[in-house]
């Protein structure tokens, strides 16, 4: 035993609550070094003085049944926590297995949901261009029926004259 072991229970041995064993090591402890017997024995002639100052006993612990009524309130209360831990437990295992169970279908619902994003897209992305397809070939279709329709009267009776200027009848 070293010296910091002998002074971490010298209190303990002055009050005899060592072990028989540790207590004979700590006095052949105290028999080889000074250091720690003059501790020793400071320490013990200083337990008058504690005595003096000692905390008076609970009088609860002496009660009849009193450490029995505290055993079954700690067993109790043991129980009320295993029973909530429990609880606790079974409501993560049901979570987890809620979570974990429809994973591979909460992945094929994305993807499903990305695919009728993409045709969706895809769907808008192709009326759009349908649309303008249409409407191009709605002004083609005007320009060739506006060549194809017959010139209005005040066109036709126009005449050429002076340099391919169109002149109106009545002008010269």
């Amino acid at each position: 035993m070293d010296c910091r072991d002998a002074r971490d229970r010298l209190a303990s041995w002055l009050d005899g609550e060592l072990a028989p064993a540790e207590a004979e090591l700590l006095e052949m402890h105290l028999d080889a070094c000074p250091a720690c017997r003059d501790l020793a024995e400071r320490l013990s002639a200083q337990a008058p003085v504690l005595e003096l100052v000692r905390p008076a006993p609970d009088r609860n612990l002496e009660r009849e049944g009193w450490w029995d009524r505290m055993d079954a309130a700690l067993a109790e209360e043991m129980a009320r926590r295993e029973r909530a831990d429990r609880g606790r437990r079974r409501v993560l295992a049901v979570a987890a297995r809620r979570v974990a169970v429809p994973l591979p279908v909460l992945g094929a619902l994305v993807l499903l949901a990305a695919a009728a994003a993409a045709w969706g897209w895809s769907a808008r992305r192709e009326a759009a261009r349908a649309r303008d397809e249409a409407m191009r070939a709605g002004l083609a279709l005007e320009r060739v029926e506006r060549l194809a329709a017959p010139a209005p009267a005040a066109v036709r009776g126009a005449s050429l004259s002076g340099g391919g200027r169109p002149t109106r009848r009545g002008q010269l």
